[in-house]
């Protein structure tokens, strides 16, 4: 079983630590929060497209997270409804369409598991840390919306096991009459934590940012 992989930027001291999100993962949470929110405005509502992402929310939310002329529509797929269940943790509602690099942000103060010495498995560990990896949003079998990072081996495994294909990502392009500004959520919600472990939140530092055990 792979050990929990857990990053830790010291701040104050030993017992005092926060995490840094890149800022594709800032992104992410806050699309995250968003799903979460989504059933307020459609009841029983099952998020499918960018368009309901820019009527109830707004796409200007998620600008400038992704590198010049590119955005979250072009970068991250969201998986059919009908195939969701397919998940082997629930239902897979976004994905990354193709593997990011090992964030940079992440490679200092990385430590295993608990803080324990580290042995030369652990060391080998380390050294392979900065393999691809893609963020995916999720719910769990017990309906709790998450936001987690799996290395590409992992998820081409899942593909492997499940069946599930990803489809390419649909670039969105609003109509010319339609606005980007969204309705605007209102402040309970938006700046509620929604999400759980794996750094679901809308802030910009999180308390942990963990890799899940596969």
């Amino acid at each position: 079983m792979m050990k929990k992989i857990i990053l830790l930027l010291i701040v104050a001291n030993a017992l005092s630590a926060t995490v840094i999100s890149p800022p594709e993962g800032i992104a992410i949470n806050k699309l995250c929060g968003f799903i979460e929110s989504y059933k307020y405005y459609v009841r029983d509502g099952v998020l499918t497209s960018w368009e309901d992402v820019d009527k109830y929310d707004g796409m200007a939310r998620y600008a400038g997270y992704f590198g010049p002329n590119k955005d979250i529509s072009q970068i991250y797929s969201f998986i059919p409804a009908s195939d969701r269940g397919k998940f082997t943790k629930g239902e897979l509602i976004l994905i990354r369409s193709n593997p990011m690099d090992w964030p940079d942000i992440w490679n200092e103060n990385l430590t295993i598991g608990n803080a324990h010495a580290v042995d030369e498995k652990d060391s080998k560990i380390l050294k392979d840390r900065k393999r691809p990896i893609r963020y995916l949003i999720y719910k769990d079998k017990n309906g709790i919306l998450l936001t987690e990072w799996w290395y590409e081996d992992e998820v081409q495994a899942m593909l492997k096991e499940t069946g599930l294909v990803i489809p390419p990502p649909t670039p969105y392009r609003p109509a010319k009459a339609a606005t980007t500004s969204g309705s605007g959520i209102p402040p309970s919600i938006e700046s509620k934590n929604l999400t759980a472990p794996s750094g679901a939140s809308n802030a910009e530092t999180i308390p942990t940012e963990v890799k899940p055990e596969s």
